[in-house]
């Protein structure tokens, strides 16, 4: 971990700092059964030992798709309202997508992050886009291997943003968990460099990405760089299927194309089209379901 500094600060920086780590919980207004799923309400402890909140929707067969959510969401999706809608005024539904994924046939686990949904926050409560929390994904895998009716499936993964980010570094940190993953569809991953530059005209202006670098450290302990996936993208194992919104403008498309042309394993890269928020990106697959799952029934 980065030592935080004793500095005065940017205060545009700061409130960037602010926006990456400390997260809000959405309003969760439906649940599985809404989409004519039964569920279980399940919990298991990740890595480090908080208590996170999931919905499993069993299913016949022998596939499983387990399924993560961004910064702010939760495992239903976006509620926008209050100050950040106006960042993100786009309504989120995670179980359209899990609705195809389960008429398809898969069983289902998706759980909320330490922070979000229904899951426990943690001491400091702060997140990290994947510094902590890919000691969740790797909770969600110990349950998946010590659960009769999930541990002999084949499993694929469905993670947004956050959510990728934590998936592959805990693929690269514990290989030895995800051997029963086949395929990984990771929507929006993310380095929070781009974000940074991107929020600083949207902040107020008047700082520079090394001066959120150091707001981050001083806030919360560790660096923008800590929280890239890119140190961890050679350890990908499994065939993945990226998806961005090209015209995000709180990122850059050379973000994305850094990460596809640096995973080592068959990929493919859908651009999202359109003038759309991040956000619409997350409910892209739930509206178009076709590409993600044809490349998931190559592989399962």
């Amino acid at each position: 971990m980065t030592q935080a500094h004793d500095v005065t600060i940017n205060p545009t920086a700061q409130k960037i700092a602010a926006a990456f780590t400390q997260p809000y919980r959405t309003k969760m207004p439906k649940t599985p059964l809404d989409y004519g799923m039964a569920f279980e309400e399940v919990s298991f402890l990740s890595e480090d030992g908080l208590q996170l909140s999931a919905w499993l929707m069993p299913n016949s067969g022998d596939k499983l798709a387990i399924l993560n959510h961004p910064l702010y969401c939760s495992k239903y999706g976006f509620v926008p309202e209050g100050d950040i809608a106006q960042l993100v005024p786009v309504h989120v539904e995670f179980l359209k997508t899990v609705k195809h994924l389960h008429d398809a046939g898969f069983s289902i686990l998706f759980y909320d992050f330490r922070n979000h949904g229904q899951s426990e926050a943690s001491k400091d409560g702060f997140t990290g886009i994947g510094y902590y929390e890919w000691q969740d994904a790797v909770g969600a895998m110990r349950y998946v291997a010590q659960d009769e009716r999930l541990k002999s499936m084949d499993v694929a993964l469905v993670s947004h943003c956050m959510g990728a980010n934590s998936s592959i570094r805990a693929m690269s940190l514990h290989p030895e968990l995800f051997e029963k993953v086949k395929v990984m569809v990771a929507v929006q991953p993310i380095n929070m460099r781009y974000m940074a530059e991107k929020f600083i005209p949207i902040f107020g202006g008047g700082a520079t990405v090394d001066d959120v670098d150091e707001a981050m450290q001083q806030l919360a302990g560790f660096s923008l760089n800590e929280m890239s996936p890119y140190a961890y993208l050679k350890d990908i194992k499994v065939p993945v299927l990226y998806s961005q919104v090209r015209q995000d403008v709180i990122t850059d498309p050379a973000d994305l194309k850094y990460i596809v042309e640096h995973t080592p394993t068959e990929k493919k890269m859908v651009w999202i089209e359109g003038e759309l928020n991040r956000f619409d990106g997350y409910n892209y697959f739930g509206d178009n379901p076709a590409e993600m799952l044809d490349w998931i029934r190559r592989f399962i």
